[in-house]
């Protein structure tokens, strides 16, 4: 396969990603849109610089002819859905319980198994952010079922 052929459909399906963000994040309101606005804005334009790079490549025949290993390719979508699963699940579950399953689920998949670390840095990162989004910047948390079994 033409690298560049599949960095262009790549490029494409992330582009149509972002701009689907994009265009979600702009119906949000005050404050709360500015960091979803900038970063899917951004991703936007990055993946249509990707996408006009890949073309060119295309049309001058640039791309270095690649294979694609089998294991890559279902690791590589396994994580993309796990990608999906964790977006459903934070708008069912909420998103700090979804963090907590999914963090080292991906991981392990990536291929880390030290339990303990993994363990602790998913914990570490969810107690982090909840200082944060509590404590730190007063911002009221979305329902979660972690949250309401411990009175958050």
């Amino acid at each position: 396969m033409n690298r560049s052929a599949f960095e262009c459909v790549t490029a494409l399906v992330v582009l149509a990603a972002s701009a689907a963000g994009l265009v979600e994040s702009l119906g949000f309101r005050n404050q709360g849109a500015i960091m979803p606005v900038t970063v899917t804005a951004l991703a936007s334009a990055l993946s249509a610089i990707w996408l006009a790079t890949s073309a060119v490549a295309v049309v001058r025949g640039t791309g270095k002819r690649v294979e694609l290993d089998g294991r890559k390719v279902a690791r590589f979508s396994v994580l993309c859905f796990a990608a999906v699963a964790y977006v459903y699940l934070m708008s069912r579950i909420g998103f700090f319980t979804t963090t907590i399953l999914v963090v080292p689920a991906l991981a392990f998949i990536g291929g880390y198994r030290n339990a303990k670390v993994l363990v602790a840095a998913t914990i570490g990162f969810v107690v982090v952010l909840y200082g944060v989004f509590r404590g730190l910047l007063s911002v009221p948390l979305p329902d979660d079922l972690l949250l309401s079994l411990i009175g958050g």
